[in-house]
């Protein structure tokens, strides 16, 4: 049985993309810090956040297997970007020293709790309308929300203060 991008082995096809995102994150992620450095954080949020994006429209408009792992490698990056600069960014503006600790927390439950509520809401999702019609509408609609979630979360950035760049 072949899946929407039309591979044979669907598991392993999933696997052997989660390993190459990991991999190009591991790598941007050294690169984002020194760049960050270099040249401003929020810069380097704006770049990987619209990538990410980018990559989301990718996943929307295409079936074809090939491309979909190309894209895959640069959300990687974008993502291994993203992630090592937003600590980066976080960690400059923290209001206090004496409540450092209890900050982090809150940013942390911040970064968990999407990730708790999105199965909840993303499987009815992805069944609600790949059972209304084509097979693959669902992820398409889900792609969909989050290309919007990382757009806004990339241009609510602008809005940090004590940050250059």
């Amino acid at each position: 049985m072949k899946d929407a991008v039309g591979v044979a082995h669907p598991e392993q096809a999933a696997t052997n993309f989660v390993i190459l995102v990991s991999i190009t994150s591991l790598l941007s992620a050294f690169a984002a810090g020194w760049l960050s450095d270099h040249f401003g954080r929020k810069r380097l949020v704006y770049i990987s956040g619209f990538m990410m994006a980018l990559v989301g429209v990718i996943f929307v408009i295409t079936h074809n297997f090939p491309i979909v792992i190309a894209a895959g490698a640069l959300f990687g990056l974008g993502y291994g970007a993203y992630q090592s600069v937003d600590w980066a960014l976080v960690a400059e503006v923290l209001p206090s020293g004496k409540t450092f600790a209890r900050d982090m927390g809150v940013w942390n439950i911040a970064l968990s709790l999407p990730q708790v509520i999105a199965p909840v809401l993303g499987g009815p999702i992805i069944d609600a309308f790949n059972n209304a019609g084509r097979p693959v509408q669902g992820f398409q609609v889900l792609f969909t929300m989050a290309i919007i979630y990382c757009i806004v979360g990339t241009v609510t950035v602008r809005f940090i203060r004590g940050v250059k760049r």
